[in-house]
């Protein structure tokens, strides 16, 4: 296999490409600056998480303060004592975590503006691409999936998909971090977590994502049918009632309630999976730390402070890994929607171009045939008639003769297979 087709079959990597086109130029300098937010604030988490070892050193261990960087750190603060250096060092990291909790918020406000932002952009011109697409369509499609398209699937493309994304590239980043620091600190450490953890990582995501992704396409047809099944027999009552097809509606809508059930089970157990199976493997990790400190520490203080370096970490690393299965998964099962959202990309211009049409005199139709797409037979075959400005006109035919159509044609809804309709002997036209 290629360099070239291995990086296509990278789902990140694919989904990269694919948003560098999608993303109007604007969206996409934002993306760039939420991504360095986030990483912003993860590495604010991790200097936070790292300020409490020494800390935790200076508690644990009393001889520090006679050697290395503990004692340099304590001469540096002038301070007579050990414990006002603790008391100083802990009012320090309580100030440090509080304005790293403000700048966290803020980061989070602007993640919400940007998502809903994303959301707005392509929600309003999907509602300008479908209406542009005309009568014929809107008459042969599920309004309910248009509907979907228009409403549902850009908040699921800003939210599931792209923040997913940048949630996993930062949360990468993170855990580079984190893994660089554990191994300058002991890379043997680090050998035996990753012989544990990477495997468990692997085979987890290989064995549930491509189940999950079928999931939640079959979630998403089945929103569609719900809605086109309860739309229709709400809303014709009369004709449901008067055909007695009540009970074919109730057995189509309760199958797709109990199928809908089902997935959304399997989707709730799948989401939690990722952090029983993480936290089961970290508890696996600390028990080799404690192998490994009891048969090659000379001391138990050192295991201590092993454990505690490695709890810190795990404290970070156990939602970290965690997000970065969930944003996996999310980035797998949501690729669908940039499908939908990059038909606004064939919008030449989202402004109508009409322009006034006079009418003075009157209406001419003529020679006009009409025949629907697909179809063998025409509807009206060579329609000739004049209608005068003021005057009101009947059309009078049997069920099926072609009267709605030829309003339609006339009201420019349907364009004619021949001849034309003329206005003052302009014809009637976009």
């Amino acid at each position: 296999m290629t360099l070239k087709q291995i990086l296509k079959k990278n789902i990140i990597i694919n989904t990269l490409v694919k948003l560098r086109w999608v993303l109007p130029a604007k969206f996409k300098k934002q993306a760039v600056f939420v991504f360095v937010l986030l990483l912003l604030n993860s590495v604010l988490e991790l200097a936070g998480l790292g300020a409490l070892i020494p800390l935790f050193i200076s508690i644990l261990q009393p001889d520090a303060f006679d050697h290395g960087w503990i004692k340099t750190m304590y001469e540096m603060s002038g301070l007579g004592s050990t414990n006002a250096f603790i008391l100083a060092l802990s009012g320090l990291i309580f100030v440090f975590i509080l304005l790293k909790n403000l700048v966290s918020l803020w980061i989070v406000r602007y993640q919400a503006k940007f998502s809903f932002g994303l959301y707005t952009y392509f929600a309003t011109r999907l509602q300008r691409y479908f209406y542009r697409k005309g009568f014929l369509y809107f008459k042969s499609r599920n309004h309910n999936e248009i509907s979907r398209d228009i409403n549902m699937i850009p908040g699921l493309f800003a939210q599931s998909l792209l923040l997913s994304l940048l949630g996993f590239l930062m949360e990468l980043a993170v855990l580079l971090l984190i893994v660089i620091s554990i191994t300058v600190y002991d890379p043997k450490i680090m050998l035996m977590l990753a012989a544990i953890v990477v495997p468990v990582f692997v085979i987890f995501y290989q064995a549930v994502k491509n189940k999950i992704t079928a999931l939640a396409l079959e979630a998403n047809d089945i929103q569609a049918e719900t809605g086109k099944n309860l739309y229709q027999s709400i809303f014709g009552y009369v004709d449901v009632m008067i055909n007695n097809n009540k009970e074919w509606f109730f057995n189509r809508y309760s199958q797709n309630v109990k199928r809908m059930s089902e997935i959304r089970v399997k989707q709730f157990v799948y989401n939690l999976m990722p952090t029983k199976v993480i936290e089961t493997t970290m508890i696996l990790g600390i028990l080799v730390i404690i192998a490994y400190g009891i048969t090659m520490l000379p001391t138990r203080g050192d295991l201590l402070v092993l454990l505690g370096v490695f709890a810190l970490a795990a404290y970070r690393i156990l939602p970290s890994v965690n997000r970065m299965m969930m944003a996996l998964m999310n980035v797998k099962s949501y690729q669908f929607t940039i499908g939908v959202v990059e038909k606004v990309k064939h919008l030449e211009d989202l402004r109508e171009k009409e322009e006034p049409l006079e009418f003075n005199h009157e209406i001419c139709v003529k020679n006009l045939t009409y025949r629907y797409p697909n179809k063998k037979d025409a509807v009206l075959t060579d329609i000739n008639f004049s209608i005068k400005r003021g005057e009101s006109v009947g059309f009078v035919g049997r069920s099926g003769s072609g009267k709605t159509t030829l309003i339609n044609i006339l009201l420019g809804f349907l364009k004619p297979t021949e001849g034309n309709v003329f206005v003052d002997n302009t014809p009637l036209s976009e």
